[in-house]
């Protein structure tokens, strides 16, 4: 498997050209796979370069960053979980207080294509959205759908070997 790391970044500097991209704003902005310390979790996080910062979603709400770590990677794919489990060479994304490892996932919300926490236990992904948390849930073999919105995908970063 190719190397995957983890680079530190701030809000006042480009990007590493190997920074993983994981979908698009509703203003079609770029956004790139992240993570950052909130409250003494990593969180995984989306990073919007032209907005000079990371997001990362807690508890029902979404928090802005200005330090984060940005996910460099050239191969890698998006996958689907299949049997409602996580895939074998899924990225690990965050560990809570509690020593819980959270994973990437991304999901399709209001036009956007956002990534977000994935807690294994609970088969739920979280992503951060306009000062919220949406809650998307994913089940055996069949596409995941947030609350509210039927037309959305779940999907895992995945490290190609």
């Amino acid at each position: 498997m190719e190397s995957v790391r983890w680079q530190q970044c701030y809000s006042s500097e480009p990007l590493p050209l190997e920074a993983v991209l994981a979908g698009y704003d509703t203003n079609e902005d770029p956004i790139f796979v992240g993570q950052a310390h909130h409250m003494g979790n990593l969180l995984p996080a989306k990073v919007i370069p032209d907005k000079k910062c990371a997001y990362v979603s807690h508890e029902g709400e979404e928090f802005q960053k200005s330090s984060f770590q940005v996910l460099c990677c050239r191969n890698v794919s998006w996958v689907k979980p299949q049997n409602g489990s996580i895939p074998p060479n899924a990225i690990p994304g965050g560990r809570t207080t509690s020593g819980e490892e959270l994973f990437i996932g991304r999901g399709k919300f209001n036009g956007s294509v956002t990534p977000g926490k994935l807690f294994p236990k609970d088969r739920k992904l979280y992503i951060p959205y306009d000062k919220n948390e949406p809650v998307f849930y994913f089940c055996s073999g069949t596409k995941s759908l947030p609350e509210g919105d039927s037309s959305s995908i779940t999907d895992f970063i995945n490290a190609i070997e």
